[in-house]
């Protein structure tokens, strides 16, 4: 199946740079279009098809180049290399833990949690300059009312992705899946909720990582309510509050972040084992809460619901991926 999926990128690519070749290599500089074959084309993301792209093809097929791995010597921390971006993940370790509130109608009720399998995931939510490396500037998110990432709402290499649906971030993580031959994911409702708890370092903190919201949070009272024009309006880059006990940035406030779990508003008192939320659902989960949201959406018990194709600034996404992906894969 990887070989497949490798000879797959590899022909996109060749018959990409084949619908574009001019009669001088010289001239061969194509900018990446809007259509699927250049932007497939730009196996290296510098935003042209040219001749690099045939080494960066040659890479592909001899396992080397635009992706690595290396799981650290502790076990609890994976760095991936895409396209020349480092992407650290944290291992949050197998566990039990009360999962949502008696606070809200819709986190209730508390009940055990049991997750059976280690996972991965993101110190911080998709940066903006890992969105465009693997899906280009032609597919940069928009919204309707509004032009692309903007000053207003923040714009910036560091800067969170957002205007992203819960569907747009299936074609992200389809294209990285494709390149690096990983499964990368988006975290269940369960296993978001207990890394922003600290996992099994939680200190049983009100937020990710502290009692007092602003010290981790970009929320309305750090941001939206300061009005347009104020330096502290819209998102911030990441990493640029508290992180929690694992040392995960941004779990609360910046952008709310997609789960993978169809929404249904209460829950049963039974204890859960690995859940997965309901099969079906009016729309899916995200968490955190945003820039806009009042502290109440901080917590990790906070939740909200939207459709798939909803457009919003302040939503975005974080990447998980299951420890079995990857143990004894790396080069530790």
């Amino acid at each position: 199946m990887k070989k497949t999926r490798r000879l797959l990128s590899v022909a996109i690519a060749l018959m990409a740079m084949a619908s574009v070749l001019p009669a001088s290599a010289q001239q061969m500089r194509i900018p990446v279009g809007t259509d699927i074959l250049t932007t497939r084309g730009d196996v290296n993301a510098d935003g042209f098809v040219d001749v690099s792209d045939i080494a960066a093809i040659i890479d592909i097929m001899s396992g080397k180049s635009i992706f690595s791995e290396t799981l650290s010597e502790s076990g609890d921390t994976a760095t991936f290399n895409i396209i020349g971006i480092p992407v650290k993940m944290i291992r949050v370790k197998a566990g039990s833990f009360t999962m949502g509130s008696s606070s809200y109608d819709n986190e209730k009720w508390p009940r055990k949690v049991t997750l059976t399998q280690d996972y991965f995931i993101a110190e911080t939510e998709v940066t903006q300059k890992l969105w465009v490396s693997l899906m280009g500037e032609a597919h940069r998110p928009t919204n309707s009312g509004y032009t692309e990432w903007t000053t207003t709402f923040g714009d910036g290499e560091q800067y969170p992705a957002y205007y992203l649906s819960w569907n747009l971030c299936q074609e992200f993580i389809g294209v990285l899946s494709s390149l690096t031959h990983r499964q990368f994911r988006l975290p269940t409702e369960a296993e978001w909720e207990y890394a922003a708890r600290g996992g099994h370092k939680s200190l049983g903190y009100k937020f990710p990582g502290s009692n007092d919201c602003g010290e981790v949070a970009w929320y309305e009272n750090t941001s939206s309510l300061l009005g347009i024009g104020d330096p502290d309006y819209g998102t911030h880059p990441v990493k640029t509050k508290k992180p929690n006990e694992l040392g995960l940035y941004d779990m609360a406030g910046n952008i709310m972040e997609w789960c993978s779990d169809w929404y249904q508003k209460s829950f049963t008192t039974a204890p859960l084992v690995d859940p997965q939320g309901p099969e079906t659902g009016a729309g899916r989960v995200l968490k955190g809460g945003s820039w806009g949201s009042n502290d109440t959406f901080c917590r990790p018990a906070g939740r909200q619901v939207s459709s798939v194709d909803k457009q919003y600034q302040g939503n975005g996404m974080r990447l998980v991926i299951s420890a079995s992906e990857i143990e004894g894969t790396s080069g530790k």
